[in-house]
């Protein structure tokens, strides 16, 4: 997998990860300083899935219309280095495949990926792409609505059966 490790990812995740056979690109390495929007820019130049552990680039992504091939957030503080890159490493190596196009993040416990449509028509507007994204945005939020409105009615239901 063609990986771009933002400046904040620790080095022995991206050591870790070359060594699984993923072309790493490293920003520490080679563009270190850059803003966000360069990193972004960078990543999309390459083809490659972002790294970070950076929540602005979800701002980015989200609110602004950046558009990305793939980001993955790390939410891995307070972790030993060596967890971090064990899972990490593990992540990607089980879910890689569906990261392109997603947004995901990644925490002790789990990962969630949000597959969104982050790119808007070539042809369109950037007031076109952040209209696309709010729509895709408020499907994603029903989804969760009605997933959450299940389970009320779901426990509420065995509240009612005994079954607490």
């Amino acid at each position: 997998m063609n990986i771009l490790a933002d400046e904040g990812i620790d080095r022995p995740i991206v050591l870790a990860l070359r060594a699984a056979g993923h072309t790493v690109g490293y920003v520490a390495e080679t563009h270190a300083g850059i803003r966000d929007e360069e990193v972004l820019a960078l990543a999309r130049e390459r083809k490659a899935l972002l790294i970070t552990a950076d929540k602005d680039f979800g701002d980015l992504v989200f609110r602004q219309a950046a558009t990305a091939e793939g980001v993955l957030l790390l939410r891995l503080a307070g972790l030993a280095i060596s967890q971090k890159t064990q899972l990490c490493v593990a992540a990607i190596q089980q879910h890689g495949a569906g990261l392109p196009g997603a947004f995901s993040v990644l925490t002790d416990r789990r990962l969630r990926i949000r597959h969104m449509s982050l790119e808007a028509p070539k042809d369109a507007s950037n007031l076109f792409g952040l209209l696309h994204r709010a729509d895709v945005a408020a499907k994603t939020i029903n989804e969760m609505d009605d997933g959450i409105a299940k389970a009320v009615e779901a426990r509420n239901q065995r509240s009612k059966d005994g079954g607490y």
